[in-house]
């Protein structure tokens, strides 16, 4: 995808949180039935840039197919509610704008207290909001296919500092302009439940991509997965203990969850949607963390009998295998073209031309077009693509051991010259569906005739005439 794209969907996604943030500023006709509605959908502000790629990676190593942070959170809504509202409760009362307010105001409003709790909270929330901004870079990187040494740019360049700039502009212009706990930020929480909506959706589908765009729907998947076993018990409760701890913890989930909570009874909707929507979201994470364990799996390359190694390995993803494209054409015969303009390869042999552009599932063999199960990608500066589609297109055999995880590629014999006889290039028998079945490999496509002759021994013999050449075999050759 190309830079552009990726920065007109994005400030076209900014002008948007913009104009509901805008909406819900002034608008006061918000109907007081739809806004337990609102908060508890912009609870969601815990689901951070972060969660696209820490909670899949807790998934795929707990051994769970539910993230351990999420089942602290969850966890935390329905056996810690009573101390959920009274800390609402107290937080009112004491008219607290922050953690650092509401702490201090327990201790004798001390303002030594409250300058020390906002130090912790800064220390603490600067390396957090640099995770966020880097897994917006790597997401662009990602995006434009871009290696990692590119998207680690000087400052005016760099996606993450305008993403930074971003985020300050939008704190001042709707989070603190106001700074009693009496008037809500409604612009801020409107723009986050909305920002919700668009979180849930976006991993929904990507889950939906794994589970039918790479492998063949939810079965498949399973079965393609080797999931690791549940270990290290001690890892695995803390993650879900700061899960449950973050939702009042953080700085700004705790102005989302207490400071814009405008009355206790709200808590009652956001007990059971909020931990609903974290279910549904799950969803899509365990696709993308089930997906990833198969499709990191590297595949033994075998061809013509040679097992062969490359600087990229083959690998699994989802259910296809893909093979460094330059190496396995030029070992079949055929020259690879890069065309960087197009971000597409080209691969010919003879009058064969097979064209696949990289991030896109459609291809062009000749003057067809077809779709691909698995989309080309770039590793390392290396082109991968499907193995079967490349080798059997180029006329190769590809055969799968399951057992081994290792492809086996048959190179096609090499073609006829006109005018020259057809070569016999092997004779063998082999088993067929429990039936003994003969093999005949030929260069060229002659006339091959099988002949039953008289059995002169205890094996039965036969006459193979190709293009009238006569060879006469037993069953042991």
């Amino acid at each position: 995808m190309s830079t552009a794209t990726i920065a007109l969907a994005g400030l076209t996604w900014l002008g948007l949180l913009f104009a509901v943030a805008v909406y819900g500023e002034r608008s006061r006709g918000l109907s007081r039935r739809a806004w337990p509605l609102i908060y508890s959908l912009s609870l969601a502000v815990y689901c951070t840039a972060w969660t696209f790629y820490g909670t899949t990676t807790q998934a795929a190593r707990s051994g769970w197919p539910i993230p351990p942070t999420f089942i602290g959170t969850i966890a935390f809504f329905i056996f810690a509610y009573p101390f959920l509202r009274k800390l609402v409760r107290q937080s009112k009362a004491e008219n607290s704008t922050s953690i650092a307010d509401f702490i201090a105001s327990r201790f004798g409003k001390s303002s030594l207290l409250a300058a020390s709790v906002t130090a912790v909270a800064v220390l603490g929330m600067v390396p957090y909001i640099a995770l966020q901004l880097k897994a917006v870079a790597m997401s662009f990187g990602a995006l434009t296919l871009a290696p990692t040494a590119n998207t680690e740019l000087t400052t005016w360049l760099d996606l993450a500092f305008y993403v930074a700039a971003f985020m300050a502009l939008f704190a001042m212009l709707f989070g603190t302009r106001r700074a009693s706990a009496v008037e809500h930020n409604r612009g801020l929480v409107v723009a986050m439940a909305f920002e919700s909506l668009l979180k849930l959706s976006a991993m929904l589908a990507l889950g939906g991509f794994v589970l039918f765009g790479l492998f063949g729907g939810p079965a498949e998947l399973v079965a393609a997965t080797d999931r690791p076993s549940f270990t290290n018990v001690d890892n695995f409760m803390t993650l879900g203990l700061l899960g449950a701890l973050a939702m009042f913890t953080l700085p700004h989930q705790f102005h989302i969850g207490v400071v814009e909570c405008r009355q206790e009874s709200h808590l009652d909707t956001a007990r059971w949607l909020f931990p609903l929507f974290l279910v549904v979201l799950i969803v899509g994470v365990a696709a993308v963390s089930w997906g990833t364990q198969s499709s990191g799996r590297l595949i033994d390359l075998v061809i013509d009998g040679e097992p062969i190694q490359s600087r990229v390995p083959a690998r699994l993803s989802g259910s296809r295998t893909m093979v460094p494209v330059r190496l396995i054409s030029e070992r079949l015969g055929a020259d690879v073209e890069w065309l960087a303009d197009t971000a597409q390869v080209r691969i010919t042999r003879g009058d064969l031309s097979i064209l696949l552009t990289i991030g896109d599932t459609t291809v062009r063999v000749g003057d067809t077009t077809t779709q691909l199960r698995a989309v080309p990608f770039i590793e390392d500066g290396t082109t991968l693509v499907p193995i079967r589609f490349v080798s059997e297109t180029l006329g190769a055999d590809v055969d799968w051991d399951g057992d081994t995880y290792t492809v086996y590629i048959t190179s096609p014999p090499p073609p006829t010259e006109p005018g020259n006889p057809s070569r016999l290039v092997g004779v063998g028998f082999t088993e067929v569906d429990g039936r003994s079945g003969l093999e005949i490999r030929t260069a060229g496509s002659p006339r091959v005739e099988i002949i039953p002759l008289e059995r002169t021994g205890p094996y039965p013999r036969m006459l193979i005439r190709l293009d009238g050449t006569e060879l006469a075999m037993d069953s042991t050759a």
